[in-house]
């Protein structure tokens, strides 16, 4: 009886330890709900909202504590595992286990002090797959005149004024952001939609997008 009594028990024991183990898992899984990156200039937040087993979603919090303002925006990502399925609030390109989430129109401007907020969902990828996250701003370049065409036409004219209506094609694969025009112009511009003036000094105008039209 006595025999019987410590083999029961020692069984009990394993048993415990055994559901101690597999139990300290998913414990230990769902404990690293938050992580957090700073850079110069910026802070990122990213928060586990929910876990299961074969997936994930979290909440990314960029925050700019810059006195300046963070345009055009663009958050780098290694992930050791996992992929994501969707996003909101952001747009993202996977490429080798390095996911990109970028601006949209709506928060494409990240004022000092202000912070822009994105969600996304991994199948078979959690918190713990996030390796490293790194804030970078998109780069200017000079389009080449093969890659747009710049149209006009006039609407309306009477005593030397006139109502002129521009166009810019994208003719490339890729995208446009934050375009700027120059021209020579011996007329002066009185008023102007859909665009804003940079500078217009010695004949030459230099005009910019409005954020509502910024991305080609």
């Amino acid at each position: 009886m006595k025999k019987r009594r410590n083999r029961l028990l020692a069984i009990l024991l394993i048993l415990g330890f055994i559901l101690g183990e597999f139990s300290g898992l998913p414990s230990a899984r769902a404990a690293e709900t938050k992580k957090v990156y700073q850079g110069e200039g910026y802070e990122i937040t990213v928060e586990e909202q929910s876990s299961w087993q074969d997936g994930s979603v979290a909440e990314v919090v960029v925050e700019n504590t810059s006195s300046r303002t963070i345009r055009n925006w663009q958050i780098l990502s290694w992930f050791s595992g996992g992929t994501v399925a969707n996003a909101w609030n952001a747009e993202w390109v996977e490429k080798d286990q390095t996911i990109t989430f970028s601006y949209q129109e709506f928060n494409r401007s990240i004022e000092p002090g202000e912070k822009v907020t994105f969600g996304y969902q991994m199948d078979r990828g959690h918190l713990g797959d996030l390796d490293k996250m790194k804030l970078v701003l998109g780069k200017q370049r000079e389009n080449q005149p093969e890659e747009y065409s710049v149209s006009y036409r006039i609407v309306n004219q009477w005593d030397g004024h006139a109502v002129i209506e521009a166009e810019i094609y994208n003719q490339s694969d890729r995208t446009i952001d934050d375009w700027q025009l120059s021209f020579h112009y011996t007329a002066r511009i009185t008023n102007i939609w859909n665009a804003k003036i940079l500078d217009n000094r010695s004949g030459t105008y230099k005009l910019a997008n409005m954020d509502y039209n910024a991305r080609i």
